[in-house]
């Protein structure tokens, strides 16, 4: 793992000042309306840092009001915002590492704009092939000018899942006919995703088994989730925590470091106090060992994308301790607002365009595919456990998932994918799903796809599908 040099300055207390904290500046590029957003995500992780024996070990800062200031200067670990014609990343946290000692010298996190446009502008459309590419989750294009080590697609689904968030709000009546999602959304989304980017610049990896660490009747329990996390690792990909009640709302994202995460930052930062190399490694194996604790599940990317992924208790964008129960609840909730008779009203307005209800339409089958994606690994799963032999409570590293939860995802599936009703749209519904005269005719040449599509022209740039 990598870590930043942390020393205490009582090395005899239990809970010290380090040294040398861990700083990160506010860049001025971020929009003053969300750098409070932005400083609760860096410092929220100051409680792990507790559980390791530091106080105040990571701080925010605003950039100080300096021209000879450069956030480019290492010296600085910076949280920047940048506007990209065509958004790639939605945000990312980089680090440079010395490669002999694999200490972290620097980081500098990017946001891109389009994290919060959700909130301003109704709606994206997605591609057939993107929707299709959610049935099972895929590592597909990467910008080249980014090294792959970095890749992260947490704001992907976090963007993605905003759309389905807000039509839920709207139909229900949380928001007014065509409003944006509200201000406490798009804080907790920004505190969220600040916490995951930041936990990669301090040596963290994914961990996308987290969410099972969560029993499904405690989602809502906003007391609970505070104290434990909405998922016990904000290294999850995280999907909207959307309750069907209203009343009965949540935490929409997880906002504080998870019982893992503080599991994982006391395996890279307590100090053993070992006078030897031997000593050190008993003490941090002793950290390891606790991996079969409750609230310390852990699976990372080679353990969730195919062809390796075994375990249908690993995915991304899912919640609670059931995977499998959550992609029924919420294919069952989303087939439930595009069934909805209020749903064009809720969506245009008095006089929103149609080509919106297409595109939310568009969001809404995207979020349906991700949840049934939750049924298909459990036929012919098998159940993997990383714990070594001798380790307490360690099970057998592969167990086939019993045949009844076998039946149960088949059912799943056969009642929500392939059932004669299961895309059941009324007609007149249908007939109002017209194409968008700013994509349609654009593309005449057989086999290309809209690349982007301009918001604020009518201009269109088609490329060639590639084989994926």
């Amino acid at each position: 793992m990598n870590r930043w040099r942390l020393e205490k300055k009582d090395p005899s207390a239990a809970l010290s000042e380090p040294v040398k904290p861990i700083v990160y500046y506010i860049d001025k590029t971020i929009p003053v309306r969300w750098r409070p957003y932005i400083k609760k995500g860096v410092e929220s992780w100051q409680r792990a840092f507790e559980a390791a024996g530091f106080k105040n070990a990571i701080i925010a800062k605003d950039a100080p009001d300096d021209p000879n200031w450069d956030p480019e200067d290492v010296r600085y670990s910076t949280i920047r915002w940048i506007v990209s014609s065509e958004p790639s990343f939605g945000a990312i946290g980089p680090s440079r590492v010395d490669p002999r000692t694999g200490e972290i010298l620097d980081a500098d996190i990017l946001f891109e704009g389009s994290i919060v446009q959700r909130r301003l502008q109704v709606f994206r459309r997605i591609s057939p092939d993107a929707i299709a590419s959610k049935i099972q989750p895929t590592m597909g294009q990467w910008p080249s000018f980014i090294d792959p080590q970095f890749r992260c697609d947490a704001p992907l689904g976090i963007a993605e899942g905003s759309a389905l968030a807000q039509i839920g709000m709207l139909v229900d009546g949380d928001l007014p006919p065509g409003a944006p999602l509200p201000e406490d959304y798009i804080g907790d989304m920004l505190v969220h995703v600040t916490l995951h980017e930041v936990g990669h610049t301090l040596g963290l990896t994914h961990n996308f088994r987290s969410s099972t660490s969560t029993p499904e009747d405690k989602l809502m329990d906003k007391a609970w989730t505070q104290q434990h996390g909405l998922v016990s690792s904000v290294m999850d990909y995280a999907t909207p925590n959307i309750s069907a009640d209203r009343s009965k709302q949540g935490d929409y994202y997880s906002t504080v470091a998870g019982d893992g995460d503080l599991w994982m930052i006391r395996y890279g930062y307590q100090p053993s106090g070992a006078n030897t190399v031997d000593a050190d490694y008993g003490f941090a194996k002793g950290i390891a060992d606790e991996s079969t604790q409750k609230g310390h599940e852990y699976s990372n990317d080679a353990d969730t994308y195919p062809a390796d992924a075994l375990d249908p208790r690993t995915n991304i964008w899912d919640l609670g301790n059931d995977p499998l129960d959550f992609g029924k609840e919420r294919s069952t909730y989303i087939a439930s607002l595009w069934k909805s008779p209020k749903l064009e009203e809720k969506i245009l307005g008095a006089d929103g365009s149609y080509p919106t209800l297409r595109s939310a339409m568009d969001d809404l089958l995207g979020q349906y595919a991700i949840a049934l994606g939750m049924g298909v690994k459990w036929v012919g799963g098998q159940y993997h456990s990383r714990s070594h032999r001798g380790q307490a409570g360690t099970t057998d590293p592969l167990q086939p998932v019993p045949a009844v939860r076998q039946r149960e995802a088949l059912d799943f599936l056969a009642q929500r994918a392939f059932a004669a009703d299961a895309f059941t749209i009324s007609p007149a519904l249908l007939n109002k799903l017209g194409p968008d005269p700013g994509i349609t005719g654009a593309c005449r040449t057989p086999g290309a796809r809209v690349a982007r599509v301009s918001t604020t022209t009518s201009t269109t740039r088609c490329s060639r599908s590639r084989a994926r």
